[in-house]
Order: structure tokens, then C-alpha cells, then sequence
């Protein structure tokens, strides 16, 4: 090939490898194509060989640092140069990492593509997770989807304006696998004015392990990030209201939280069926060609009785055999218990 020629190709290559991330965004279907076509002419480029090692030891040294449950880890450092000199292509890069992170054996912790990646920030966006009613005259309901959306807190608050004229809440949590920990303790909040929330032991180093309680307070309450302190911009205005909470055995992880913390303060009594029992938290890390990684960095305790609930769950006070009469026992048990209004 002539010099001329091979610095062409060599532009080529370069022009591929730089297109911004905007791009692969925008496009879809058609940016994968892309994606796969450069692959193929950078495959023997030394620019994008280092940076598919990199990829790969970015991930490799994650783990090794943070990762939770050590004793899955075994000999970690047999992964760190298993791929040296190996990696010409994206495809061959994520093997590699499925490969290392499925040693761990660990169901929540795995590597994302671009298209899962993409579809994890699409589901952060997503609104109407919240939906909410009058029912039984004087008794709010609101029925929260999940916790994966960074709307999720504000729609719970929306709701609870829209019933500020309730006397009692019943707040569904059925088949709410959870989502990010900030929203469900954002949504107690509203609930509890001040109190510990949970507390959280994360893996901070390859030999450090740090005990995070999370707490809510009139000002502030506490972040996942490391406990740092985010300010409160909305008040607790459901602080006095009773509340019941439905739960059933697909209840796990984030709303967990929530409705284990209110639990234990005594500001909810918890109807329905043993929750999944997801005590561990997990984290992403993005990566290289708009790829990520979740990998299990915490595990978790009730706020008041240190309790784990981790492959046990959350007892309900009421326990019911049947999730489709949890509404009406709901407020057949509010009824019980408060003075409220009849239906006509």
C-alpha cells in the first residue's frame, strides 16, 4: 500500500473512532451498524486494542476495589491480565467482561451493551410510574410502579397534593421491584419527618468496609453517596396521616426500604404477603462505546432494629393469602382502626 493510501486509511480509522457518542445515540438501529462496520477496520488498530484493554481493566479493577461479596471473587487477580494482547474488537471486549463477571456467580451484578445501557437511562426518564385515586370517600390510594425512574419521588409528592383532603393512604407496593435507593428514601420522607432510614455497609476498598447509616431529617436526609447530606425541598406532608402499605412476594429491594423504615417507625402497618427480601444495593459504572456495568457494592439493615432482610423479607402486620383482596382488607383494616366516613 503506498503512504498516501495508508494515511487515508489510517484517517479513516480515526474519523470512525471519534464520532460522538451523540451519534450512536440518535440513530438506533443504524448507529449499531456503524458501530459493528468501524469495529471491523479498528480491530488491528493499536488506538482501539488499548482502548478495549482499558475497557476491560476498568472493569477488572472496579470489581476488584468495590465489589461486595468477596468470598465469589476467589483468586481475582487470575482475571487481570488473562486478556493482555487478545482484544481486537468490541465483541471480543464484552465477551471477555461477561465472561470475568459471571465467575462471580452473582444474579445482580452483570455488564450491559449499548442497547441495555440505553434502555436503563430511557426507563430513568419515564413518567406516569405513580397513579393515584379517591376511594372509600375519605381514603387516598396511590399505587407506585416502581423506583427506577428519577421521577418516581416527585410523582408520589404530586399525588399526595392532589389527596391532601384524605384522611388515610393506602400506598401499593405490589409487584414493585425496586429501583435507585435516593427515590424510595426521597418518597419516606414525605412520610417521616425525621428517623433513620436504613443503614447500608459498603465495600469501599479491596480491604475496607464502611458502615453508611442512612438518615432523614428536617433539613436534609442523607445520600447513598457515602451519607453526604442533600437538602430537603419538600416538606414531610404526610407526616401524620395513617398509612397502610401493600406488599406481596414480588415487593423487593428499594420499596422494601421504604416500607420496612415506615414499619419500624411505626408510621405504616404493612398488608398482604412476605416480601421478596432483596437486601443488597447495587451500583452502575459506565464504560467505554456507551456500555456499563451493575455490580452488587452494598448489603442493608432496617433503621430501628438492625435486622437483614436479604432472602428473608419483610413480615406484614396483616398477612392476607390472597393479593387480589389486599385493597379492600386495606381498608376494611383503616376502617377498623380510624373513624372514617362509610360509603353511602
Amino acid at each position: 500500500m503506498s503512504p498516501h493510501k495508508s494515511f487515508l486509511a489510517i484517517l479513516m480509522a480515526l474519523f470512525l473512532f471519534a464520532l460522538p457518542n451523540s451519534c450512536f445515540a440518535e440513530y438506533g438501529g443504524s448507529a449499531l451498524e456503524l458501530q459493528d462496520a468501524s469495529a471491523v477496520i479498528k480491530q488491528d488498530n493499536p488506538l482501539n486494542r488499548k482502548t478495549y484493554e482499558d475497557m476491560y481493566q476498568q472493569t477488572w479493577q472496579t470489581l476488584e476495589q468495590k465489589y461486595f461479596f468477596r468470598q465469589n471473587m476467589g483468586d481475582w487477580s487470575r482475571w487481570q491480565h488473562k486478556y493482555d494482547g487478545k482484544l481486537t474488537s468490541l465483541s471480543e471486549t464484552e465477551a471477555a467482561i461477561k465472561e470475568m463477571v459471571g465467575s462471580l456467580k452473582d444474579p445482580y451484578s452483570f455488564f450491559l451493551d449499548g442497547k441495555d445501557t440505553s434502555d436503563k437511562a430511557a426507563d430513568s426518564k419515564k413518567t406516569g410510574v405513580v397513579t393515584s385515586e379517591m376511594i372509600a370517600d375519605e381514603i387516598g390510594y396511590i399505587e407506585v410502579d416502581n423506583f427506577n425512574s428519577r421521577n418516581t419521588a416527585k410523582e408520589i409528592f404530586a399525588a399526595l397534593q392532589q389527596l391532601h383532603s384524605a384522611k388515610a393512604l393506602i400506598i401499593d407496593l405490589r409487584d414493585n421491584r425496586g429501583g435507585y435507593i435516593d427515590e424510595a428514601m426521597h418518597a419516606t420522607s414525605f412520610f417521616l419527618e425525621e428517623g433513620a432510614f436504613i443503614s447500608m455497609a459498603t465495600q469501599e476498598s479491596a480491604t475496607e468496609r464502611k458502615l453508611v447509616p442512612l438518615k432523614i431529617a428536617k433539613e436534609y436526609y442523607s445520600s447513598v453517596d457515602s451519607g453526604k447530606l442533600t437538602e430537603r425541598h419538600e416538606a414531610a406532608i404526610a407526616k401524620n396521616i395513617p398509612i397502610v402499605i401493600l406488599v406481596d412476594d414480588d415487593t423487593a429491594s428499594a420499596s422494601e426500604m421504604l416500607a420496612g423504615c415506615l414499619q419500624e417507625h411505626k408510621r405504616a402497618v404493612l398488608v398482604g404477603q412476605q416480601t421478596f427480601g432483596k437486601g443488597i444495593a447495587q451500583e452502575f459504572k459506565n464504560l467505554s462505546f456507551d456500555t456499563s456495568l451493575r455490580y452488587t457494592f452494598a448489603d442493608w439493615t432496617l433503621p430501628v432494629s438492625g435486622k437483614c432482610v436479604h432472602k428473608i423479607g419483610l413480615t406484614p402486620d396483616v398477612i392476607l393469602q390472597s393479593k387480589e383482596s389486599a385493597k379492600d382488607a386495606a381498608v376494611k383494616y383503616l376502617r377498623s382502626k380510624h373513624a372514617f366516613k362509610k360509603p353511602n
